[in-house]
């Protein structure tokens, strides 16, 4: 869906907020979602990696050494195979979770739309910020792309996994290895040379954070909007509503 057509959609719902306007709503979310780990940590060290001017020497060393991946190349090729795993696992667990209040497409629907949005955000902040790759080749280094999309994609797997039933022990295990799948794909960037260290840091707190909030708003206990999907000849409808707060 195009990002026109998502803003659109939350306008349209902003004209019938009354005493519950979108801005506050979405400020509650962030403020709630900056404070998971999976947001604040990559964060906090993508600034300190900035701060101490280690970019260029983490590069350096993971290019000459290519400890993981053997080489740049192969480190690239990676990078692409476990992004569009992860993005399996986030529909297939999607699919596995409990509905909620028993409809099906819900969780389907916000988290794909979190996606997307995450997909153009990350492209903008690319085009504002305009750092050059590690090869000079281009100048679309920060935030990655493929950390942003491979961290939503975590994310969305790791509250899923919440919501299917599992032994504790289990859904740990689970939640451990998609969150090191994604820092290994967030890696092949930077051996790939594709990427600073900061640059995969920031896309995978971008990548969280975006995730966090569409969930927040739309999919907590108490969600201050609701989502429906209607099929219709030819297609279908998305619809928002933003319900007043008590």
């Amino acid at each position: 869906m195009p990002l026109t057509t998502v803003l659109a959609l939350l306008m349209s719902g902003c004209t019938n907020l009354g005493q519950t306007p979108l801005l506050p709503r979405l400020q509650s979310a962030a403020v709630v979602t900056v404070k998971q780990k999976s947001v604040w940590v990559p964060l906090l060290s993508a600034a300190v990696v900035v701060l101490a001017d280690a970019d260029d020497g983490i590069s350096d060393w993971a290019v000459d050494h290519t400890p993981l991946f053997g080489s740049p190349p192969a480190a690239d090729d990676a990078s692409d195979v476990l992004v569009e795993s992860l993005m399996v696992s986030a529909l297939v667990s999607s699919l596995l979770a409990e509905p909620d209040q028993g409809n099906r497409f819900k969780p389907i629907l916000v988290n794909g739309l979190s996606l997307v949005a995450n997909q153009k955000v990350t492209k903008g902040i690319k085009q504002l910020a305009k750092r050059k790759r590690p090869t000079r080749l281009s100048d679309q280094s920060f935030p990655s792309l493929h950390s942003s999309r491979a961290f939503a994609a975590a994310e969305i797997t790791s509250r899923n996994l919440a919501l299917i039933p599992l032994r504790e022990r289990t859904r740990l295990f689970l939640d451990a290895g998609i969150y090191t799948l994604a820092s290994t794909a967030a890696w092949a960037r930077v051996e790939g040379r594709a990427h600073y260290p900061s640059d995969v840091l920031a896309g995978a707190a971008l990548g969280g954070f975006i995730v966090g909030v569409f969930n927040e708003v739309f999919l907590s206990r108490n969600p201050s909007a609701m989502v429906s999907f209607h099929p219709i000849p030819h297609g279908a409808a998305v619809s928002l509503h933003w319900q007043p707060q008590p």
